[in-house]
C-alpha cells in the first residue's frame, strides 16, 4: 500500500499570492496508506487541482509529489497510465460518463480489469444506491445525482489502493448522501484503500479521519 506525499507543492495560480493559509500548498501533508480524508475548501482553491495532480492527469508545475517515496515527476507516461490502472481510481466533478452507454456499459469498462469485485458485487451496490432499476438506460438519460452514484460504482469497479472523489455527494439529498458514503467507505475498508473526497463544506457531512483544507 501507498503514501501520498504532497511536496511543497503551488499551482502556477496561486504562486503571486503571498502568506497563503493553507494545509496543502506550499506545505509537506502526507496521506497515509488507508486514511480517508477530506479536502474541505471554497470554489476556487484548488481541490480538483490537487486530485489530479494525484491521479496524474495534471503535471505538477512546483514542488513534488510522491508516492512512496518515487516522484511522479520521475514517472514515464506509461509508469503514470499503469497507476490509474492499479492504484488509484477517481470521480471527477463533471462525471465523465459515457452518456450514450448505459449504466451497466459504463461500469463494466472498469470491472472488465479484474474480477473482483465480481457484478454480484455491482448489483449490490446498485440496490443500495437504489440504483438498480436504472442499469440499462443511457447515461445521458438519468438525472445528475443518479449519475453521480453510477460513477461511484464505475470507480469502485476497479482495482486502487487510493479513492479520490470530487464532490460526488453535490446532487444528492442527505439520505442518498449518507448511503453512498457508508458504501464507499465499506468498500475502502475491505481493500485497506485510502480515499480523499474533495467537498465544499467547511464541516464535511461525512466521517472522516482528517480534514483538509485546501
Amino acid at each position: 500500500m501507498s503514501d501520498i506525499l504532497a511536496d511543497r507543492i503551488l499551482p502556477e495560480f496561486f504562486t503571486a499570492v503571498e502568506h497563503r493559509v493553507s494545509d496543502v500548498w506550499g506545505q509537506r501533508l502526507q496521506f497515509k496508506s488507508g486514511g480517508f480524508y477530506a479536502l474541505s475548501a471554497a470554489s476556487g482553491k484548488g481541490k480538483s487541482t490537487l486530485l489530479n495532480y494525484i491521479f496524474g492527469v495534471r503535471r505538477v508545475p512546483n514542488g513534488d509529489l510522491k508516492w512512496n517515496d518515487r516522484s511522479v515527476l520521475d514517472m514515464s507516461p506509461e509508469e503514470r497510465s499503469a497507476l490509474r490502472s492499479t492504484k488509484v481510481s477517481m470521480v471527477f466533478q463533471d462525471l465523465q460518463l459515457f452518456g450514450h452507454l448505459t449504466a451497466r456499459e459504463n461500469i463494466a469498462i472498469k470491472l472488465q480489469r479484474t474480477n473482483d469485485p465480481s457484478w454480484e458485487s455491482v448489483l449490490h451496490w446498485a440496490q443500495l444506491l437504489e440504483v438498480h432499476s436504472l442499469l440499462d438506460r443511457p447515461c445521458d438519460r438519468l438525472s445528475l445525482g443518479q449519475q453521480q452514484r453510477v460513477a461511484v460504482m464505475r470507480a469502485l469497479a476497479q482495482p486502487f489502493e487510493w479513492l479520490l472523489m470530487d464532490e460526488p455527494t453535490s446532487h444528492l439529498d442527505a439520505n442518498n448522501a449518507l448511503r453512498l458514503m457508508n458504501l464507499v467507505r465499506d468498500e475502502c475498508s475491505r481493500r485497506k484503500a485510502g480515499c480523499i473526497v474533495s467537498t465544499l463544506e467547511q464541516k464535511p457531512s461525512f466521517e472522516a479521519d482528517e480534514t483538509v483544507y485546501c
